[in-house]
């Protein structure tokens, strides 16, 4: 439940962290309101309603992406977080600014740490500090999801020595 909180905590710092949050545009403000309030079908709507109006398009495919993840976590609907994950993945490959591609990249690790996936969490993480090297959360993260691994290929050993 700590965890959940502090992920959801985390994505919210990260969708106020970048000028396409930041900007006067009323959809993206209705947006984020609406992602705060955990009203995430309100804010996708939101969002997609700003396409084109001069807002970065990369923040804003970003937004939707972690939008739609948080709706599918919610929801338990793997299907779905499997595609937001993937709309993050784009997101993070065509936005401009390295803050949202290292957002991406980094929202992507926090979900597959929590789903246990530390492989791919590692993977996201490294990819978050290519865009943004100061990025200190992707840094300790990515420092728990080796300890978490390492764990967990520890058990899975001892497992096999108690099974011979």
């Amino acid at each position: 439940m700590i965890r959940r909180m502090r992920f959801a905590a985390v994505l919210l710092l990260a969708l106020g962290g970048w000028t396409p949050m930041q900007t006067d545009d009323t959809n993206v403000a209705a947006g984020n309101k609406a992602f705060a309030e955990k009203r995430y079908d309100d804010a996708i709507a939101a969002y997609e309603k700003a396409k084109g109006s001069g807002v970065d398009a990369g923040g804003l495919a970003y937004d939707i992406a972690t939008a739609k993840l948080e709706k599918a976590r919610a929801a338990k609907d793997q299907k779905g977080e499997q595609e937001a994950l993937d709309e993050l993945t784009q997101a993070e490959q065509t936005a401009k600014d390295p803050r949202v591609q290292a957002n991406a990249a980094y929202n992507r690790g926090n979900a597959q740490m929590e789903d246990g996936d530390y492989e791919k969490a590692m993977d996201s993480y490294k990819a978050a500090l290519r865009h943004d090297p100061d990025m200190e959360d992707a840094r300790t993260n990515l420092e728990l999801a080796l300890r978490k691994r390492q764990k967990q290929e520890q058990q899975q050993q001892q497992q096999q020595q108690q099974g011979q």
